[in-house]
């Protein structure tokens, strides 16, 4: 049976990267969680890179087999752009918002004001899944 785990995040987020290469920290960054993912026996995962976008992209490229990744979009974005890179990318299986954070409601307020309709409206155009949390 293939197991694929629907939602990790960054596995080193916080470590101190000051210095280094971007090539370097993909490097490391793939090892470590291929490290973990093969002492669990997963096959693949949906990465929620929390703002490492360059980090997922890179491991969804260099292994597409075992990964994706789900970039987060906001009303403030330039939505059409970034779900039409999301649609493009092979590596990019779909969009995260985050309607439930931060927890003062404050997005609660801005979804039942319309504000990500324009969200929902273009990822149902594309064609581009949508996580909702």
């Amino acid at each position: 049976m293939r197991i694929i785990d629907a939602q990790i995040h960054d596995v080193g987020p916080f470590w101190d990267w000051q210095g280094e290469s971007a090539e370097l920290r993909h490097k490391i960054m793939g090892e470590v969680t291929i490290a973990y993912l093969d002492a669990l026996g997963v096959d693949s995962v949906v990465l929620f890179p929390g703002g490492h976008d360059e980090d997922a992209d890179w491991l969804a490229r260099e292994l597409p087999e075992r990964f994706k990744y789900v970039p987060h979009v906001s009303p403030g974005d330039d939505v059409e752009a970034v779900v039409g890179a999301a649609r493009d990318n092979p590596g990019v299986a779909g969009l995260r918002a985050l309607i439930g954070w931060p927890l003062d409601g404050s997005e609660v307020e801005r979804l039942e004001a319309g504000a990500w309709d324009p969200v929902f409206a273009a990822c149902a155009n594309a064609g581009v899944p949508l996580f909702l949390f």
